[in-house]
């Protein structure tokens, strides 16, 4: 609020006319009036009169007009009034004495006036400046409140107690309290338990040293939920520098805390992800750098222990690589069902099929329990037993040895239901709505090798709702067990599903023989093992480190089929293939990529740049020999 301006008392100038005029005026009048009066008064009190009309003209004219109607009046007097009458100056001393006095008061009336005039017209402006003032000030007020009504955030006011005085309708929609409650006494109804104190202790400090206020805070909506808001306030002052009022706004940063805490957790996420994979990646490792060391001896039934253990923890490896490279294609929509007629009994038995090592190495019970009549299912039987493989290693690396296990499958209306239990480590409630979330699992404790990468469940649901399913996790706590259940749509009676085309067969014509093997790999340890074990299959093979030589040897030694490494030095493998193809007259080898890159659009590049099969590291041997053999 404006300030009241200070009265200051100043004689406004008087016009020039106003100088002669108004003496003349005001001694005429009080002339006349003495005249009037002079059979009464004779030669009495001759300058009495006068004075009224000096207060007058210095009323209206200021101290001067007052000075010239003295002077004015005086002589009036004089010549008039004063005996002998027609005389300038009195002859008898009593009456100069008097004619002195009346100089002497008019010249104080005269002064007096003016001041009186003065501070009048003082009072005036004054009344006019504070009438501006509020105008200005009511303005100003409005155009602040119509501001402040159409702003997205909160916008309150307080005096200079703190006690707030405005709200704008925001608030209201916000909170649905009334005005006065939002930082008085009602204030603790709307923020969150956990941040009142710390707001109410900034307030304080602001209230109490002047100083701008500012907290992050959650305030409880209408609706019962709280959202994360940035409350702000400056303090106004007057020209003495005290507080006069606050003003503050509460702005909705909801959005932006989640979102940060979000990131957050992604970033920790990572980071146990990290962490878990390198445990991972690890517990395979050592084994097979011990059996290396087995394999060096000389008794034959550790180097077949040696040989199991390398296949067992490779083929881990490769789980988990392959198990990565999943979820990849899965959640960026790059996996395409291959849906036929399917029995559920039969998914479920390549499936218990798969885990059935690992439950009997742990000594636990595997009940598996099944309908009389089929659950005909559309589905990809590869996927759903993808699905079910899962669960059923899930339950078995969280149940202790000697726990239980039991897969039951069955009608439900037009959904086949698959319930698989176990009285395992359970899954704490804080976990259960997160269980089916990348990279998510329960705390492992540093005596448990398994547990995975948490990816396991997350490949498992995307893959059943593909189906047109659902996935649910209940537990009753750690150590109590968990359950999960899919749900699966029946095909109807009657309905039948066209199954996909069969795949063209190979036209090369199968027939044993040594091939002529050209290995190409910059990696010297994998192309040196690889053409060891071409070699001992009876193949004549040589080996290339980059693609220059490669195509080098394909020129000199002719092979039949060349093992080719993407990523190589200089010429990569999709340049040496496309030359490769391009020799229009010379007989063509079978070109097979060996690489490390396994995506889609990885096979797919490699069959446009003329390789006929694509085999991703670590190779099934085979899987390998199978090509081999049908080489022409």
């Amino acid at each position: 609020m404006a300030a009241i301006p200070r009265l200051q008392v100043r004689e406004p100038a008087a016009p020039a006319w106003r100088l002669l005029a108004l003496p003349l005026a005001s001694a005429g009048v009080f002339c006349a009036a003495r005249a009037v009066l002079d059979p009464w008064l004779g030669s009495e009190a001759p300058f009495l009169l006068f004075v009224l009309a000096v207060a007058l003209a210095a009323r209206l004219g200021g101290t001067a007009a007052g000075l010239v109607t003295t002077l004015a009046s005086a002589l009036a007097a004089d010549l008039l009034f004063v005996s002998p009458r027609g005389a300038l100056v009195p002859d008898r001393p009593e009456l100069q004495i008097t004619a002195l006095t009346f100089v002497a008061i008019g010249a104080f009336v005269s002064a007096l006036g003016g001041r009186v005039r003065g501070a009048l017209a003082a009072s005036q402006r004054s009344a006019a400046e504070q009438a501006r003032a509020a105008a200005a000030l009511r303005e100003s007020e409005g155009r602040f409140r119509q501001l402040a009504e159409v702003m997205p955030q909160v916008v309150w006011t307080a005096d200079a107690a703190g006690l707030v005085d405005y709200h704008n309708p925001r608030w209201g929609e916000l909170t649905g309290l009334e005005l006065g409650r939002g930082h008085g006494a009602g204030w603790r109804e709307v923020v969150h338990p956990d941040d009142a104190e710390r707001t109410a202790a900034a307030w304080r400090r602001s209230v109490a040293c002047g100083s701008s206020y500012e907290v992050v805070h959650r305030i409880r909506a209408a609706d019962g939920t709280y959202r994360w808001f940035l409350s702000r306030a400056l303090p106004a002052h007057d020209e003495r520098g005290r507080v006069t009022r606050w003003l503050g706004t509460a702005t909705d940063i909801d959005d932006r805390v989640r979102a940060e805490e979000a990131l957050r957790e992604a970033d920790r996420r990572k980071d146990e992800f990290l962490s878990m994979l390198a445990h991972e990646l690890r517990n395979p490792l050592a084994p097979i750098r011990l059996a290396l060391d087995l394999l060096e001896g000389d008794d034959p039934a550790r180097r077949r222990r040696a040989r199991d253990v390398v296949a067992r923890q490779t083929e881990q490896l490769t789980r988990i690589v392959d198990d990565l490279l999943e979820v990849s294609r899965i959640t960026r929509g790059k996996i395409r069902l291959a849906p036929r007629e399917v029995d559920l009994a039969e998914v479920v038995d390549r499936a218990v099929e798969s885990v059935r090592h690992l439950t009997a190495a742990r000594d636990q019970a595997l009940r598996v329990e099944l309908p009389s009549t089929p659950l005909r299912l559309r589905a990809d039987p590869v996927r759903l037993g993808q699905v079910l493989s899962n669960l059923l290693h899930n339950a078995a690396k969280y149940t202790p040895p000697g726990g239980h296990i039991e897969l039951v499958a069955e009608r439900a209306g037009h959904e086949a239901l698959v319930r698989i239990r176990d009285d395992g480590v359970g899954i704490p409630r804080a976990l259960l709505d997160r269980v089916f979330d990348l990279f998510v699992q329960a705390d492992r404790t540093l005596d448990r090798s398994e547990g995975g990468l948490g990816i396991g469940l997350t490949l498992a649901r995307r893959l059943v709702e593909m189906h047109g399913g659902q996935i649910q996790a209940t537990s009753e706590g750690p150590g109590r067990g968990s359950e999960f259940v899919v749900r699966l749509p029946l095909l109807a009676a009657g309905e039948v599903v066209e199954p996909l085309a069969p795949a063209a067969p190979d036209s090369a014509t199968p027939h044993d023989g040594a091939r002529r093997v050209l290995v190409v790999d910059d990696n010297a340890d994998a192309a040196d093992l690889l053409c060891d074990l071409l070699r001992q299959h009876g193949h004549q093979v040589r080996v290339a480190r980059d693609g220059l030589s490669a195509l080098a040897e394909v020129g000199s030694f002719h092979p039949d089929v060349l093992l080719l490494d993407i990523g190589l030095p200089g010429l990569d493998g999709y340049e040496v293939a496309a030359r490769v193809r391009g020799q229009a007259d010379r007989a063509q080898p079978l070109l097979v990529a060996v690489t490390g890159y396994g995506q889609a659009s990885d096979r797919r590049r490699s069959l446009e740049a003329g390789f006929d099969h694509h085999l991703v590291k670590p190779v099934d041997p085979a899987r390998l020999d199978a090509i081999l053999r049908a080489a022409r």
